[in-house]
């Protein structure tokens, strides 16, 4: 079972990756859910997720800011939810991570996990 953390502003993203993963990917698990960076990061290290849906754009900062505000020690595979297509190349070039467009569609979920 992989252990997932969903951090996203929106609640109806969260809601809607939430439901996706529990129809279409069983072998993922929610263990948390956080609203703002800071509030994941705190969460990545309570929970030690092994994956991570990031949104790229929050009110406190960036998905980005996620990933270098947590410890080194807490290995983790992130994907990027976005609806922002701008940001692409920028993630792509981060490093090697995933990226899912919003709408979420099924092929590109089960794809990323």
């Amino acid at each position: 079972m992989i252990k997932a953390i969903i951090i996203d502003d929106e609640r109806n993203s969260r809601d809607i990756i939430a439901l996706m993963l529990e129809k279409y990917c069983p072998g993922v698990t929610i263990a948390d859910t956080a609203t703002d960076c800071a509030d994941g990061i705190e969460k990545i290290k309570n929970h030690r997720p092994e994956l991570v849906f990031l949104d790229l754009e929050m009110p406190d900062g960036t998905g980005f800011d996620v990933l270098t505000g947590t410890l080194p020690g807490i290995p983790f595979e992130a994907i990027f939810v976005t609806a922002f297509e701008k940001k692409f190349l920028h993630v792509i070039r981060f490093s090697d991570v995933e990226l899912i467009l919003k709408p979420i569609d099924k092929e590109s979920l089960q794809q990323a996990v």
